[in-house]
This record gives C-alpha cells, sequence and structure tokens, in this order.
C-alpha cells in the first residue's frame, strides 16, 4: 500500500507539473492555479478586514497627521516594491495598516499588504519596511502560499491521485486553503513557511528592494533587530526561520548579485546575464588616486534647477578644525569647504547661512576602486538654529566603473550611490581625467529624482593652473 501511494503521489507531481521560481530558478510543485488561490485569499482578506473594522484597529488618513504619514509611507515604499517585482498590472493591490502591537506584516497572494504598527519602530526607516514589505511580496511572486497547499494536500493521508485532482478544482477543499492562507494574517512576517520558503523570500527581496532603489545591506540590521526582539519575546515561530546567522550569512553573500540591480534599477530581472556583463566591465577598472589641485583649477557645470551654469574653482586653504582644508568657490557667491581627503565639511550660503557636516561628508574616498564602500553617522548642522541637527546614517559604494556621457565629452567614470538611513539619495560619476564629478543625481524619499547637475566643462590636464574670471558662464 505505502508503495502505491508513493507511486499516486509521484504521478500527481508529475501531473500538475513543476513550476520555476523566479529569480532563483528553484522547481517547487505546485498543484494550484492562481485563480483558486486567489478566490481563497479574497475571502480570507475579506473576513480579517471585517474583524479589523470590528475592533476599530484599521488606520485612516482622516484620524491624524501622524495616521496619514503612515499610510502614505507604507503606500509609497509598497509601490516601489510592487513596481520592482513587475507584479503591478497582474494583480488587484491593496496597502492596509492595523493598529497592533505585533511585530508583523503579511501579504496575501491576492495582492493585499497589510502592516501591522508594532513592525514600525523595528523596521525603523523606509529601508527596513522596503525589507519587509519586498519579503512579503517576494513570497507572492514565488508562489509559496500555493506550493505550502500543495504539499498539505499531498500529505493528506491515503489520498489518491483521483482525490488531489478533486481537490484542486472542488470548493469542498476551499476551507482547507483559506486556513492555510489563514496563517498571513495570524503571523505575518513570522509566518512559517519552511525555510527553504523564507531563504528563497530574503534572497528575492533583496533583488526587489536594491531595483526600487533601497540600499540592500539595509537587510541585515533589519533582521539584526528582528533577532534582538524575539530575544525578550515569545517568537516560537523563530524555529521555522533561517537561523540569524544563516540568514545575515545568506544576505552577505547574495549582496553581490542585489547590488547590481542597486546601481542599474532599469535593468532587467536576468541574473546570469547581469553578472557576466558587471564582471566583465568591473574587471577592466583601474584605481583612482587622489589629485593634486592648485588655487585657480577650475570647472563648470550645469544643475536641471538652475536656469545658468555655475563656475566653480579651488580658490585657497584655510585652517579648519581637521587641519588644512580647501575652498571651492563659486560665481553665484557660495563656497564649499573640504578637507584634505575632500570630504565636504561646510557649505556656505551667499546669504551668509552654512550646513556643517560632522565627521565631513564623503562623498568620494582615494584610492577609489570599485566595490569600496565606507559608512559614517553625520550629524547635519544649520547655522542659523533655526533648523535641529540631524543625524543619519551615510552609506556610498563604488558600484561601477562605466562610460558617461555629459556635455563636456565623453568619460570613463566611477559610478558612486550615496544613501542616508538605506534610502539612496544620491548617484555621482567621478571621471578622473576631469578631477570631479561630472554627473550628480538627486533623489528625493517621496519625489524620486529631483536634480541632475552634469559637467559643462573644465580646465584639461595638462593646462596651466591659472585664475579664470568666476563670472564666465
Amino acid at each position: 500500500m505505502k508503495k502505491i501511494l508513493i507511486f499516486y503521489l509521484v504521478g500527481v507531481s508529475l501531473l500538475v507539473g513543476c513550476a520555476t521560481v523566479p529569480i532563483t530558478g528553484r522547481f517547487q510543485l505546485n498543484m494550484m492555479s492562481d485563480e483558486e488561490v486567489i478566490a481563497a485569499a479574497n475571502e480570507n482578506f475579506s473576513n480579517f478586514m471585517t474583524f479589523a473594522r470590528q475592533k476599530n484597529v484599521v488606520l485612516s488618513a482622516s484620524e491624524s497627521p501622524q495616521a496619514a504619514a503612515i499610510l502614505a509611507s507604507v503606500g509609497r515604499i509598497s509601490g516601489q516594491i510592487i513596481e520592482a517585482s513587475g507584479l503591478r498590472n497582474r494583480l488587484n493591490w491593496e496597502t492596509v495598516v492595523v493598529r497592533a502591537s505585533n511585530a508583523n506584516a503579511f501579504v496575501l497572494p491576492n495582492g493585499k499588504i497589510v502592516v501591522f504598527t508594532g513592525i514600525l519602530p523595528l523596521a525603523k526607516t523606509d529601508a527596513g519596511l522596503a525589507t519587509v514589505i519586498a519579503h512579503e511580496v517576494a513570497h507572492v511572486v514565488a508562489h509559496h502560499q500555493a506550493e505550502r497547499i500543495s504539499q498539505a494536500l499531498l500529505a493528506k493521508v491515503a489520498l489518491t491521485a483521483t482525490e488531489v485532482a478533486l481537490a484542486v478544482s472542488n470548493s469542498k477543499y476551499r476551507p482547507a486553503i483559506g486556513a492555510a492562507l489563514e496563517l498571513g494574517a495570524q503571523y505575518g512576517v513570522l509566518m512559517p513557511f519552511s525555510r527553504v520558503h523564507e531563504s528563497e523570500a530574503d534572497h528575492i527581496a533583496l533583488i526587489y528592494m536594491a531595483k526600487a532603489g533601497y540600499d540592500p545591506t539595509e537587510a541585515i540590521g533589519f533582521w539584526e533587530r528582528m533577532e534582538a526582539e524575539g530575544r525578550s519575546g515569545p517568537w516560537e515561530l523563530l524555529s521555522t526561520h533561517p537561523s540569524p546567522r544563516t540568514r545575515r550569512s545568506n544576505i552577505r553573500k547574495w549582496l553581490h548579485e542585489a547590488n547590481i540591480y542597486y546601481t542599474d534599477r532599469t535593468r532587467q530581472l536576468q541574473l546570469k546575464a547581469a553578472r557576466t556583463e558587471q564582471s566583465s566591465r568591473v574587471a577592466l577598472a583601474p584605481v583612482a588616486y587622489r589629485p593634486s589641485f592648485q588655487p585657480g583649477f577650475w570647472y563648470q557645470s550645469k544643475a536641471s534647477n538652475l536656469p545658468n551654469p555655475t563656475t566653480s574653482r579651488f580658490d585657497r586653504t584655510e585652517t579648519c578644525s581637521t587641519g588644512e582644508c580647501i575652498v571651492l568657490v563659486d560665481d553665484k557667491g557660495g563656497a564649499t569647504i573640504f578637507t584634505a581627503d575632500y570630504g565636504v565639511k561646510e557649505y556656505r550660503n551667499p546669504n551668509g547661512s552654512c550646513q556643517r557636516f560632522s565627521p565631513a561628508l564623503r562623498l568620494i574616498r582615494f584610492p577609489l576602486r570599485v566595490g569600496d564602500s565606507w559608512t559614517d553617522t553625520v550629524t547635519f548642522e544649520g547655522s542659523t538654529g533655526s533648523s535641529k541637527n540631524a543625524q543619519l546614517k551615510f552609506n556610498a559604494k563604488v558600484v561601477d566603473y562605466e562610460s558617461v556621457t555629459v556635455p563636456a565629452g565623453s568619460f570613463m567614470a566611477f559610478k558612486i550611490i550615496a544613501s542616508l538611513e538605506g534610502f539612496r539619495f544620491l548617484e555621482l560619476w567621478y571621471a578622473p581625467e576631469t578631477r570631479t564629478h561630472v554627473r550628480i543625481i538627486a533623489y528625493h524619499p517621496q519625489k524620486g529624482q529631483i536634480l541632475v547637475n552634469e559637467l559643462i566643462n573644465y580646465q584639461k590636464t595638462g593646462e596651466p593652473i591659472i585664475p579664470i574670471n568666476t563670472n564666465a558662464e
């Protein structure tokens, strides 16, 4: 009888076939159609929302400015992850935030995203919340719910091939399917998928959060905070997850390919081709050493938010708290103070106010190599007293060496991505030939790309370093 049962199970497995999980390429048994799973998920979500409304725990933008801000943030981040996954038009997406102390979130296979307010302190930043949502969306993309249901149905004692086939289409099994999905509402981010599913969701999530513009290394910090929280609470279901050490080790292993999509968010989700292309290009990257500047070296750039170009020149050195600093002045009356290793220490506005950075904001670090990264906790300070000091985690990565064309010409440049609290806020291309950045793109967390600054002209290497008319355009 046992052999017959095994025969039936193998036969059913072959009949329903194997699906391939996006990104990882793993083969999985999936007996459930999307329509069947979505129908059960719709019923499950409807029941959940009825309960949540009865308890009056569904967050509404009208109840307070804080609630409105939370909903806007969760909606924006969810939208970015959905776009990265490529599922925008395949499901009827909806985002709900529920007031609850549970550190949970879940996404049902019908596209319903539910975030519990208790997860927000652990998420800490937009990048942390992107880690959570990307992980849960990854479960949907990988059809883990359907695979889980398929495994449960196959595990039923004495199920024959005929019974299994009926289970896929017969509505009497709808409660069992709904019960499997119910776990999402109960446990959210701690939903007890298998360790294989959890690791797979971690892997896919890194790609999606990177493609959405969030530094994938921030995932490590989030899971460390989850681990710390687990030590002080009854997190029994953590036993179904990879060990924290394994999870961190896997994430670090996958960061290289996630960074490919952090480097170029427009790249198609074809990992093998992406790895090959980047490896061949990066292999040719040189090492850029710190250039020397003399007073008078100049360059001219044009920002997309200004009508005219700005000419900047290295004016002088002056004593500062770190020793000797370099002063860069521009024809608009502003001045930037650099440390000896070219960290931005202060920007002085034409009206006399200034912004200071402590330690200096290192937008570049010499010697410059592809693959290098650096992290600082930087305090941003306004001089007028009206601006409160803001202490933020700053991270920069040298992610590529590529050709870039700007009005000043075409150059081979190092691409650097700088993030604040895990969200990309600057992309910079440094061309050794020009001794400066040839392109800078600035991003806003809510508005996306807000500014592009490109090199128009510069003092060519080998030319005499002489003062120029700073009013020239």
